[in-house]
């Protein structure tokens, strides 16, 4: 399957990656496939919880676009350009510990 031309609103690490923050940030890493600010959420929850073994995981809590809650209401959009999703503006990442 062939990667897509924009980069990801959000992308998840593997557990256990090196080098990579144990945490979740929000920077410019790219264009976002919304278009709008220039940033990925990025999340590295750590060690991964596994079977009897703890560990941590992260979750993702994404909030409503005001444009996307306008066009559920059956709102017109004010332009036909695409959607600036800003995910980052958006989310809260948890990491929690199992």
């Amino acid at each position: 399957m062939p990667l897509p031309a924009a980069p990801p609103d959000a992308a998840a690490a593997p557990g256990a990656a090196a080098g990579a923050p144990p945490a979740a940030a929000a920077g410019a890493a790219g264009g976002g496939s919304g278009g709008g600010g220039g940033t990925v959420v990025c999340v590295n929850p750590g060690r991964l919880a596994k079977g009897a073994a703890g560990g941590t995981y992260a979750e993702l809590h994404m909030g409503a676009s005001a444009e996307g809650l306008a066009a559920a209401a059956g709102q017109p959009p004010a332009t036909n350009a695409p959607l600036p999703h800003r995910l980052h503006e958006r989310c809260k990442v948890e990491i929690r510990r199992v």
